[in-house]
């Protein structure tokens, strides 16, 4: 017997319970399924458990800044949406889909089914390590070619961090906005403010090329072009077409801003009804090429609207950069005719982490574990679904953010910029405006501000570093490459050190190290850290005594806004501060992160180190002193714990 299972639910069985429209949808789908290979729908497995038939083509459409209110089928006031109205009754829209509040890290989130906290995304991020699976490297795994078109925003500085390197055969667009306008040479990128008109733009790992035109008009072009170039393939594929409207600046095509009148407000309008023109012809070919049956098309914005020029995140409060519905609650649409029905409205809490695993359900039968997301395919079976809590974080760790909406999603605690907490009730007052102010006290939160603290502490452990070491702890640490070398954001490296009481050399004497990136080590008794040129130092400690090195630091490059860059680095042993050191003067390596970061000695075998090493711990956060540490957020050096000398010194990690 053959039957179409998805994650463990098999369609034979619970049709019954489905609605008369799906039922409808399911019976056709099946028996289409039987009569014609070509047509494409769930994934069929037969009683062996192998994939016996066709799957869907994925379309994944990101949309930059478009606010819950910007769009029609939201019963916006405003926005001119006639595409994306109709994609929402031909399948699917999510009234309660959350993600993050800012472009880069909700990237990260959709691309990994991770937090993107976990991955140093907070919100921005040197990139997403090798390895860790991406969804495109999960459907490629699964038999799908893999395409990106548009924006990225998942790290530039390295190769390492480019689509291409991250699980797509094909990539065409910007790695960031701050290099649209250029020029840039070998010597390094030239950042500068974005720009919509004759962008510079890639393919695949190759040069910047000046585009003539509108950037939406090129990007959408490059994808009717390449749905050209796959509808005849036999392997399904997999597109990711991420625009950049209707992000600022206030730049639409010259047919669009000719219909509104020449302000801001007219400006955005003009935005919007030009972002849903490029998607009404990106549909419009999987119509013409016969690929719209076989397709699944998936819409999200990556934030709340900014709402500087409409009330675009209405009737919810705040918007982008903020922990609240307005900067959280976006548009998500989903399309598979006569799969999914028409015209469902589904207000059951989703978000930007269940997308992954969905998707790998979908096209594996299963789901591999592990992620924090879920499968959101059951709601369209039987409309249930495990409830989770949802935890966000951001911001400088002096003035941090962070959020979590409990497992009901009837309650929300933010915290902004370093201020009070506040609670929010969404079940008295689902927009977010009624608030109250809370204190640090368990009474007033109760369990809530327990998970969150708990889920912090996970998050900020690296997830894939490696270690390796002999008895004495001399080895090296490799994986998690864009987190493991320090000098980007929060981080923090501390390492249990005894020099042997033999020891009286004064020539230099690695702890540990990554070329071209940081380096910490002994000489002339004094101990030394050294962070992209950021310098701090310390007496040694005294030979035969174990002692705890921590070093930690932030390092804001402010793309956007150099004025604003800063570095701030500090060295305790055992747990006191013994110097620290703030500067401007850094910058970010394009190369060399794939290095191992050595510990006892350079990458050469020399600058060895006399005596034990403990086992190191690598975080993605700045830890302070107790009087200056954040009593939410728990990042005191007194928090850390690392594995005792007395190990160290039995070989024993």
């Amino acid at each position: 017997m053959v039957v179409a299972e998805v994650d463990g639910y098999r369609f034979d069985h619970l049709m019954i319970s489905m609605p008369q429209e799906a039922l409808r949808s399911f019976v056709f789908l099946f028996f289409a399924l039987l009569a014609s290979p070509a047509s494409s729908a769930a994934t069929v497995v037969g009683d062996s458990g192998e994939n016996e038939g066709p799957r869907p083509n994925i379309l994944f459409i990101v949309l930059d800044d478009l606010g819950f209110n910007d769009l029609g089928a939201n019963s916006a006031t405003v926005g001119h949406t006639p595409n994306l109205n109709q994609l929402a009754a031909e399948g699917a829209r999510f009234t309660r889909n959350y993600v993050d509040s800012t472009c880069s890290a909700t990237r990260a989130g959709i691309l990994t089914g991770r937090y993107p906290a976990s991955l140093g995304f907070r919100p921005s991020g040197r990139g997403i390590s090798p390895e860790v699976i991406t969804l495109p490297d999960m459907l490629r795994g699964a038999g799908y070619t893999t395409h990106h078109v548009g924006k990225w925003h998942l790290g530039f500085g390295s190769e390492q961090a480019w689509p291409i390197q991250q699980g797509f055969d094909s990539f065409f667009g910007f790695l960031d906005q701050f290099l649209l306008r250029g020029p840039h040479t070998d010597a390094g990128y030239n950042l500068k403010r974005p720009t919509y008109v004759n962008p510079l733009l890639q393919r695949d790992n190759g040069a910047f090329e000046k585009h003539t035109g509108h950037l939406s008009d090129v990007l959408v072009e490059e994808a009717i072009d390449l749905l050209g170039r796959v509808k005849d393939q036999e392997q399904p594929w997999f597109i990711n077409y991420w625009t950049y409207l209707p992000h600022t600046p206030l730049t639409p095509a010259s047919r669009f801003a000719s219909k509104f009148p020449d302000t801001p407000e007219g400006k955005y309008n003009a935005m919007l009804m030009q972002v849903d023109a490029a998607v009404g012809r990106v549909l419009a070919t999987l119509d013409a090429s016969d690929l719209t049956r076989s397709t699944l098309v998936i819409v999200v914005s990556d934030n709340g609207g900014t709402e500087k020029h409409l009330p675009s995140n209405q009737p919810f409060i705040g918007v982008k950069n903020t922990f609240t519905e307005g900067g959280l609650r976006t548009p998500l649409l989903m399309r598979w005719p006569e799969v999914i029905p028409k015209n469902v409205v589904i207000d059951e809490t989703v978000s930007y982490l269940d997308y992954f695993p969905t998707l790998e359900s979908l096209v594996t039968g299963h789901t591999g574990g592990g992620l924090p997301g879920r499968n959101l395919w059951p709601l369209f079976v039987d409309n249930t679904i495990q409830r989770k809590a949802l935890y966000w974080q951001s911001g400088p760790p002096q003035a941090p953010s962070w959020s979590i909406l409990n497992r009901e999603g009837d309650q929300r605690i933010t915290r902004s910029f370093g201020m009070d907490p506040e609670l929010i009730e969404l079940a008295a007052a689902s927009d977010g405006y009624v608030r109250r102010k809370v204190s640090a006290g368990p009474a007033e939160i109760g369990d809530l501000q327990n998970q969150f603290s708990d889920w912090h502490v996970r998050q900020r452990e690296l997830k894939t570093l490696s270690w390796r070491a002999n008895a004495q702890g001399l080895g090296a640490l490799t994986g998690d490459l864009f987190q493991r070398s320090l000098g980007f954001n929060g981080f923090t490296f501390a390492i249990p050190i005894q020099r042997s009481a033999q020891a009286t050399t004064l020539e230099r004497q690695l702890i540990a190290g990554q070329e071209g990136h940081w380096q910490m080590y002994i000489e002339n008794n004094r101990l030394v850290a050294n962070v992209l040129g950021v310098e701090v130092k310390a007496v040694a400690p005294e030979a035969g005594e174990c002692s705890e090195i921590i070093l930690t630091g932030y390092f804001n490059y402010a793309f956007a806004f150099p004025g604003k860059k800063t570095a701030t680095l500090a060295l305790y042993v055992d747990q006191k501060r013994a110097d620290s050191a703030v500067t401007n003067t850094f910058e970010l390596p394009l190369e060399g992160y794939e290095l191992a970061t050595t510990l006892g000695q350079n990458g050469s075998g020399k600058d060895r180190f006399s005596g034990f090493l403990g086992r190191p711990v690598i975080l993605n956060e700045m830890l302070f002193e107790d009087s200056s540490s954040d009593a939410w957020l728990g990042n005191s050096v007194s928090t850390l714990r690392t594995l005792t000398c007395e190990r160290a010194v039995g070989g024993v990690f």
